[in-house]
Formats: structure tokens, sequence, C-alpha cells
């Protein structure tokens, strides 16, 4: 009985928090998307700057909640996935991508095993949603393969480390 009000207490906070996040994004999302526009325009000029293009500043699309900020966004998520696929120049980046692809597939088969797994199934969930909420993030606020491939080593490591963390304290509780 005792832990049942616990997990029913333990419920009712995350809901609550999970509420004032809801609230606290829809009534300052505009204010939160200009933020996080500067700082995105701020790294695209670093990428783009003048003295690479002078048109480096007209041709930066800004965010703002539209039919726009879901194409970008979507492109964004695609380009940051398959880099540096698409500028597949240098030996350098067959090495790079080659390394990602395995990640992605230990990742994946890891994630697949796991969820078949009745016990684990909604702590793989969760981490699957990390690992895709974080590539969206990333993915708006980065430009080159450069910048790409080292932020992407360090959150695939700490998803698969975080994950496997999780899972075996998880596994050790219960």
């Amino acid at each position: 009985m005792f832990t049942d009000s616990k997990i029913k207490k333990f419920k009712f906070v995350h809901i609550i928090i999970l509420l004032t996040v809801i609230s606290i994004g829809y009534l300052y999302a505009e204010q939160l998307l200009e933020f996080g526009d500067s700082a995105r325009e701020g790294l695209y000029i670093e990428n783009n700057g003048f003295y690479k293009s002078i048109t480096a500043n007209t041709m930066y699309q800004k965010l703002s909640f539209d039919g726009n900020f879901f194409t970008t966004w979507f492109k964004q998520t695609v380009l940051y996935i398959i880099s540096p696929l698409s500028n597949m120049t240098t030996g350098y980046h067959f090495v790079v991508f080659f390394e990602i692809t395995i990640l992605y597939f230990y990742l994946y088969i890891n994630f697949y095993k796991d969820f078949k797994i009745k016990k684990i199934k909604n702590l793989t969930i969760i981490w699957v949603l990390v690992f895709f909420i974080t590539t969206i993030l990333y993915s708006m606020f980065m430009f080159n393969d450069g910048m790409i491939a080292r932020s992407r080593f360090v959150w695939v490591f700490f998803i698969l480390i975080g994950y496997e963390m999780h899972k075996s304290i998880y596994l050790k509780k219960s």
C-alpha cells in the first residue's frame, strides 16, 4: 500500500512538472524562439561570415512559427543525420560517415533488441525520445560538417552510455 501511494505521488509530481513546462513553453514560445534564433544566427554568421560571403546576412532564414519553421527544421534534421554524405570530398569525410553509421547501427540494434523486453520497454521509449529530441535540437544549430561531427559523437556516446547505465540500474532494482 505504501509503495502505491509513493508511485501516485511520483506520477502526480511529474504531471505537475510537465504541465508547468508546457505552460511556460506556451506562454513564452516567441521569446524562447527569438533567443534560440539569435544563437543560431550567430553560429550561421560564424560559419558563413562576411569574410566568405557578403550575402551571409541576407541568406539567413530567421525562425518563426509558420510553415517555414517546419520546412527548415525538417531540412536541417535530414542534413544533420546524413552529414557528411552530402559533401563527401575527402577521406576524412568518408571515415566520419563510416564511424557515425556504425554508431547509428549499434544504437538501432540496442534499442530494437531492448524494445522487445517488456520489463524495459518504457525505458527504451524514453531514451529513443531523448535521442530524437537531441537530434532535432542539435540540427537547428549546426551548419557545417565539422561542427556536426564534433557534436554528434558527444551526444551519441551520451545516449549510448546513459541508456546502458540507466538500464543496468533499473534492472538491478527490479
